[in-house]
């Protein structure tokens, strides 16, 4: 789908986008080592959405550099923040002591090592569809959703009924590239809806913010 919808070179050029913009993020930020997806206008459009919806006990899922979950601290909110890769856990500990901001962060793949339940749940997944000739690592871990983009999405569509509240909110971020369609089956199937509170074109993508509910 995604290469249908896109050609060769253009992908090439959103994957050259992205790695030249994570390039010119890490030599802002020299005090912070490791392989971290650093802010995006993704992680700022989310950002924003997240400044205006969220409440409560949040968890940010995916925190990358932590910059969300510090933001939503620094608003007064409980605030928990996890991530499969171990240099975003020391990452963000670092930013939130430097912003002098209480936030738990665990380490977790997903779910996996969450226990509590939230009023707002945070993700800005991995969503861009598998390129096989992508060198394996965590940066891929960080960009890449599954072999069509939206498989992450999907697995957290499984398991979030277990940790939002009744009259919790999630606020998920994703892009054009991870077929939109098909991300509004997922939700509808896992009985939850949605409205697009943020969106924005960049580059050959456009991207959402959607806020989601239990039916």
């Amino acid at each position: 789908m995604y290469e249908d919808m896109h050609t060769s070179d253009e992908l090439d050029a959103i994957k050259k986008f992205e790695e030249e913009k994570s390039r010119e993020k890490d030599s802002e930020e020299p005090e912070f080592e490791g392989v971290v997806y650093q802010p995006e206008e993704d992680t700022y459009l989310l950002c924003d959405a997240s400044d205006e919806f969220a409440f409560g006990n949040v968890l940010e899922l995916g925190c990358g550099s932590g910059f969300i979950s510090v933001e939503m601290a620094k608003n007064g909110l409980n605030v928990t923040a996890c991530d499969i890769n171990p240099d975003a856990i020391i990452h963000t500990k670092k930013l939130a002591e430097s912003e002098n901001v209480k936030v738990n962060v665990i380490e977790s793949n997903l779910f996996e090592s969450v226990a509590d339940t939230f009023d707002t749940i945070i993700f800005n997944p991995p969503y861009l569809p598998e390129d096989k000739r992508e060198p394996k690592g965590m940066m891929q871990v960080a960009t890449t959703g599954g072999e069509s983009g939206y498989e992450l999405i999907e697995s957290f569509f499984h398991e979030v009924h277990e940790y939002i509240n009744k009259n919790g909110i999630i606020l998920l971020l994703f892009s054009s590239l991870t077929n939109k369609d098909k991300v509004d089956e997922i939700i509808s199937l896992h009985g939850y809806k949605s409205e697009i509170v943020r969106e924005k074109q960049i580059f050959f993508e456009t991207l959402y913010v959607y806020k989601i509910q239990r039916l």
